[in-house]
């Protein structure tokens, strides 16, 4: 159950910030009294007044993290040494042998086939390949190498796995790739101790803009500053959420719930449900290994908070008088666009819409709101710091 939730929790991990507002223009209304399209959330009126009858003391509370977020040195370097794992490291050829082993490193030209013709991504020259069950290839790949020769050329059959995200037409699918030999090698892995100013501007400049080991070991310490004051922020935030939640009576209209989570799931489907899959319940069974109607339950759990964490913090931006500022919300906007990867304000405004570009425009300002009065709820909070 717990590795359901987690699955269920990452898939509706942005829901706040992407979740549409409402869905597509109305129909026009037939004769004899025939409905209209079906209501969006869009459409539905909260009273925020009525559906929040109680709101926690947010002037003056006390949260307690749960992790230290402290930068030490044994941070620091475990973070140096998981950039230069990254690295290559030194290639040393092994003349005393030419039969490959387990463990070694070899350096190959290899080429994958399909049914006897090559497929894309399936080649490369040139390439140094650690022969080992923990590689980073598909399970198998460089099992046929074990006690071949330098200088040969040599054919091993490989299966994909099933699913097979990268390259959905491969997965199951039995491959033979060739491999052409040119040497094996051992590797010198980096570390703190064997680095030079050298080797740092050779396998770090480009990525990190970096030419020393001093320059290096810097931006190591500041990468780890920013990534604790970013981790220790989440973790406030998320503490005040739940804070806030726990000590407030908020009423979630059924309804408007509904409205909501099918949008949602809308959405989700048409973005994920490729002609890979029959459906959306197949689609989750063979990527997440839970059924529709367990990430419906899941989904609904957690769409239930985002309501009431909009509610709640819409209370308190009618309570402080907290105002849509044009310039903040223009940052807010271009923010949005940038972070979440869309084209345009328009292309936000539809996303966030459904289609429709005024609705869009109207529930961006309202989680603008929201998130104004986060920003004022978190600055009240006394934070005790993990000891």
């Amino acid at each position: 159950m717990m590795k359901k939730r987690f699955i269920a929790t990452a898939l509706i991990a942005t829901m706040v910030l992407s979740m549409t507002a409402c869905g597509g223009k109305d129909s026009d209304t037939e004769s004899q009294g025939k409905e209209t399209a079906q209501k969006r959330s869009g459409q539905y009126e909260l009273d925020t007044d009525k559906l929040v009858t109680k709101l926690a003391d947010y002037k003056k509370f006390d949260i307690q993290l749960t992790q230290d977020y402290a930068v030490t040195d044994e941070k620091i370097n475990a973070n140096l040494d998981a950039i230069l794992a990254q690295a290559s490291g030194n290639y040393k050829e092994v003349t005393d042998r030419d039969t490959i082993e387990k463990g070694d490193y070899v350096l190959v030209d290899y080429t994958g086939y399909l049914d006897g013709e090559a497929f894309d991504r399936g080649a490369a020259q040139n390439q140094y390949v650690y022969v080992s069950d923990d590689n980073g290839y598909i399970p198998g790949f460089t099992d046929g190498l074990v006690g071949a020769k330098v200088g040969t050329t040599v054919t091993s059959d490989v299966t994909f796995p099933d699913p097979y995200t990268n390259n959905p037409d491969l997965a199951g699918k039995e491959t033979q790739f060739e491999f052409v030999i040119h040497g094996i090698y051992t590797m010198d892995k980096l570390t703190k101790d064997n680095l030079t100013d050298e080797i740092v501007e050779k396998n770090f400049k480009d990525a990190y803009g970096v030419s020393t080991v001093d320059e290096l070991k810097d931006y190591a310490k500041n990468y780890t500053q920013q990534y604790m004051d970013y981790q220790k922020n989440s973790e406030v935030v998320t503490l005040v959420k739940k804070y806030m939640i726990d000590h407030s009576t908020v009423e979630v209209p059924e309804e408007y719930l509904e409205l909501r989570l099918n949008e949602y799931i809308a959405q989700f489907e048409k973005k994920n449900v490729t002609s890979d899959y029959k459906d959306l319940d197949d689609y989750l069974t063979k990527t997440y290994n839970m059924s529709l109607d367990q990430a419906k339950e899941e989904w609904k759990s957690l769409m239930t908070d985002t309501i009431k964490t909009e509610l709640i913090f819409e209370k308190v931006a009618h309570e402080e008088g907290l105002k849509v500022e044009d310039e903040s919300l223009q940052k807010y906007i271009d923010s949005s666009v940038q972070n979440y990867g869309f084209s345009s304000e328009e292309d936000l405004y539809n996303s966030f819409g459904n289609g429709n570009t005024d609705e869009g425009r109207v529930y961006i300002e309202r989680l603008y709101l929201i998130n104004t009065a986060i920003d004022l709820v978190v600055k009240n909070a006394n934070i005790k710091e993990q000891a």
